[in-house]
């Protein structure tokens, strides 16, 4: 199958030339899959900020990559609640139609503009989780 995303070094020079406006999304994880519609298509991330984490009580906040180190070691015997158990905890996920879902963990560029992306955290027990991640597509 034909790689969706790849990850592009100097995406703010390309992006920039070609004029594409920006649309920014909050990611929240106290929610599953979000659906995001955009006003015209996009070609990329550009960027991602913010924090979440999949267990607000024992773990602190982590960026788009996930909770890794001993985090991951320590949650490994709930791995049975990560939506996708080939990801970290919390690492963010995004599906578009007809390719399926995968981690993303800072700026890609998609092969072919989409028009709607859906996104989340990794985690189906959503409720002791807090955060968001800003996404910000171009």
């Amino acid at each position: 199958m034909k790689a969706l995303l790849k990850s592009v070094a100097f995406l703010g020079l390309a992006s920039a030339s070609q004029g594409a406006l920006a649309e920014t999304v909050d990611v929240n994880a106290l929610h599953d899959w979000q659906t995001v519609e955009f006003a015209s298509p996009v070609n990329s991330i550009t960027s991602i900020t913010g924090g979440w984490s999949v267990d607000t009580y024992h773990y602190s906040s982590v960026g788009a990559s996930g909770h890794t180190g001993q985090a991951a070691r320590s949650l490994a015997p709930w791995n049975h609640y990560k939506y996708d158990r080939k990801y970290p905890f919390g690492a963010l996920l995004v599906d578009i139609e007809g390719m399926g879902h995968m981690d993303v963990k800072g700026p890609m560029m998609f092969e072919e503009p989409v028009t709607s992306i859906r996104i989340r955290i990794n985690d189906i027990a959503l409720g002791d989780n807090k955060g968001i991640l800003t996404v910000t597509f171009e």
